[in-house]
């Protein structure tokens, strides 16, 4: 599995660290038999996991049958391995909500994983497994690889879940685009982070789509310290099912998801559809009580009621024949999709740098100067380039050349806002886009950045002396543009070009701010073209 990290190996080891208590209850769900006086003691020490567990064992989610008035009857109500599942539940949650990431939606992804957590509790009873908790464990940690990828790749996880259609294209997308996919990472994560294997090889196998699948996925996960206690085959059946059957509470494409869990639930348990209704019957009207627990936003009682109504029309028209081979037919369509935003994600990209392309920048910059605009707000545009840049190719070699020209873009992602557009404009030259930023406010952070880049010490600094790497900025901004020109994508970076012209020819290493001259010659350059 750690092979999976060898192209980025140095943010790997980035990744958050879970806290103390974790690493101990880990170490305690090993245990073959669970001290409860010693477990007492340990969640005792921390009273926010002390009050959860009190929560749920009174929590109607849990149905048990006394309701306890102190942390030593809660455990001895839950049960020893109930209890570590869920301190581990909760441990969890809160260590990983203080460590918010990248890109994703925080709340949104968590509250899938709470949806697939109590799903898997309920089909696992339903299933005849015994240790529900334990799925319930399962279903949470499921997706636990999104918060490692959105870590590791925040700008292209952004792009990935932005074009997802749902869940599964996701997925999909993260196999074309990475080479590995969330469900392989979070089993190496969980791994890394001391959990059993049993968990890191439900976790690995929780998007598999079929039987070879499942067993080729649960074949790559190598087991921790020795730990090799293999996960049951009900068990990883029950979170395939549950996050399958999550997307009925979290994505707008009810239907498919239907299909799908109709199909997966026959497969793997013999379950008709009327059984699979009752238990989506069974989850609606008690995953409120879930999301509760974890102080997460409840469905309303018409979401519930619109959401079991879609789903007993998909179960009432379809036979299982045409679901399964409506499943099939999305999945075919799904790969071509994943597989097309892949092919265009790679067009789009400059390889050495990972920035956007130019052909990017052509394809969506007036759409981006046009969606400011209808916000009232500005567009600032700068155009980037390395002083002397021939002469470090020249004297150096060009595996210099691009060292230097990705770490100026590391120092240039670092620089700017996540909704900045940073492209790899050609050569040694970037743009920069602004959105919502005038002129003034833009000027202060191109002099941060070439600040920034004129102090930055580069690794691939030459045998004989320091490399002392600086840049030329040139900006427009829409704000600034004389009344009488017509606004265009086009004018703003051709002021920009001529912008920065000047900041070269007045000795370089500076930023200059585009005047009414350049914007007027921009406008005659723009005619001639």
């Amino acid at each position: 599995m750690d092979k999976t990290f060898e192209r980025c190996a140095v943010k790997a080891s980035s990744l958050p660290a879970v806290p103390e208590i974790t690493r101990r209850l880990a170490d305690l769900s090993q245990s073959e038999d669970v001290d409860l006086e010693r477990l007492t003691r340990l969640i005792s020490g921390d009273p926010g996991l002390a009050v959860k567990l009190m929560q749920a064992a009174n929590a109607p989610f849990f149905a048990r049958s006394r309701r306890p008035t102190t942390l030593r009857e809660a455990i001895l109500t839950l049960g020893g391995d109930a209890t570590i599942s869920l301190a581990l539940c909760f441990s969890l949650s809160s260590a990983l909500e203080q460590q918010r990431l990248g890109a994703i939606s925080y709340l949104r992804f968590w509250r899938r994983s709470i949806v697939t957590a109590g799903a898997a509790r309920i089909i696992a009873a339903h299933a005849g497994y015994r240790e529900v908790e334990t799925a319930l464990l399962a279903g949470l940690l499921q997706d636990i690889g999104i918060f490692a990828l959105d870590h590791l790749e925040p700008r292209a996880y952004r792009t990935l879940a932005a074009q997802a259609s749902d869940h599964e294209a996701l997925y999909r997308m993260e196999r074309c685009r990475f080479g590995y996919d969330h469900a392989e990472i979070g089993a190496w994560l969980l791994n890394r982070w001391g959990l059993p294997y049993y968990l890191a090889q439900t976790t690995a196998v929780s998007h598999a789509t079929s039987l070879p699948e499942i067993t080729a996925a649960a074949a790559t996960v190598p087991a921790a310290d020795g730990d090799t206690t293999v996960a049951d085959a009900t068990l990883i059946n029950t979170t395939l099912l549950a996050g399958r059957l999550a997307e009925l509470w979290v994505s707008e494409a009810k239907e498919p998801a239907t299909l799908k869990a109709i199909a997966l639930a026959h497969e793997l348990f013999g379950w008709e559809q009327e059984h699979l209704h009752s238990i989506i019957a069974e989850i609606s009207s008690s995953i409120n009580d879930l999301l509760k627990l974890y102080e997460l936003r409840r469905f309303t009682a018409e979401d519930l009621q619109a959401i079991s109504e879609q789903a007993q029309e998909a179960l009432i028209c379809r036979n299982l024949s045409l679901v399964q081979r409506a499943v099939r037919e999305r999945e075919r369509v799904q790969q071509l999709e994943a597989e097309h935003a892949a092919l265009r994600e790679e067009v789009e990209s400059d390889p050495l740098t990972e920035l956007k392309n130019r052909r990017y920048l052509s394809d969506h910059l007036e759409n981006l100067l046009s969606a400011t605009q209808e916000e009232g707000e500005a567009l600032t545009l700068a155009l980037i380039d390395l002083d002397h840049f021939k002469g470090i190719n020249d004297r150096y070699g060009h595996p210099t050349g691009d060292c230097v020209l990705t770490h100026t873009a590391c120092k240039l992602r670092d620089e700017t806002r996540k909704e900045d557009l940073l492209v790899r404009y050609g050569g040694e030259e970037f743009l920069l886009a602004f959105p919502r930023m005038d002129g003034e406010a833009s000027l202060v952070v191109l002099e941060r950045i070439r600040n920034a880049i004129a102090k930055q010490v580069f690794t691939c600094c030459p045998p004989d002396g320091e490399l002392a790497v600086t840049v030329s900025i040139g900006f427009a901004s829409s704000r600034e543009l004389p009344e009488e020109l017509p606004l265009s994508a086009d004018l703003l970076l051709r002021a920009a070009d001529h912008a920065l012209y000047h900041a070269k020819t007045k000795g370089r290493n500076q930023v200059h701010r585009a005047r009414a001259e350049e914007y007027q010659r921009a406008a005659k350059s723009h005619g001639a073209s």
